[in-house]
């Protein structure tokens, strides 16, 4: 329903922000990993998001990458796991080594993680072990390379909304696998652009 948001931050904390989009203010819960990578207030970010609806509620969350939203919305397919527990997941490790602790069968791994039970991290084992195996792969090289740039791109200077910025039209001007540093390369030609 609503893909992602383009706007400017009027608040944040480590688990939420308000988005001003167009005059309208988004309240948008985040993981910690999100919260690390949002520029300052009053600068302009993307959150990639989630409309979750229930039968009394509707709360919107929202992902610096979009990795994060794909494993946000393959933690709620696990019985068990509602937004609460998800969001405290991916708060407490990268995207790659959740998907790594499934790959691997880490039951022990995934029972530290808050709010993670073994009962829990069992089913999630089960749940998603196919999809991790595929996911993961893709996440280590186009995910893991993504935010590495973004990170490289921040610390030459960039706000964290221009980074991504300047990272996602480098990789839709190029279609082909880019290394590290190609995409980094392509990241600052781009600079002139934003």
């Amino acid at each position: 329903m609503i893909a992602f948001l383009k706007g400017r931050i009027v608040q944040k904390s480590t688990s939420e922000a308000v988005i001003e989009v167009n005059g309208v203010g988004f309240w948008v819960h985040i993981p910690a990993s999100t919260f690390e990578l949002l520029p300052d207030i009053d600068q302009e970010c993307i959150l990639y998001t989630h409309l979750h609806v229930r039968e009394d509620n509707m709360q919107l969350y929202g992902f610096a990458t979009n990795a994060e939203r794909m494993l946000f919305l393959d933690l709620l397919s696990v019985s068990g796991i509602g937004p609460r527990l998800a969001i405290g997941i991916l708060s407490a490790a990268p995207v790659n080594r959740i998907y790594g602790y499934i790959c691997d069968k880490n039951e022990a791994a995934l029972t530290r993680l808050p709010g993670l039970g073994r009962k829990t991290a069992q089913r999630l084992l089960l749940d998603l072990k196919d999809k991790a195996s595929k996911v993961a792969s893709g996440i280590s090289t186009d995910s893991a390379i993504r935010e590495e740039a973004v990170v490289a791109l921040t610390s030459l200077g960039f706000t964290a909304a221009d980074a991504q910025s300047a990272v996602e039209i480098a990789l839709k001007e190029h279609t082909e696998g880019l290394s590290l540093e190609e995409l980094i390369r392509t990241s600052l030609k781009n600079k002139k652009s934003l």
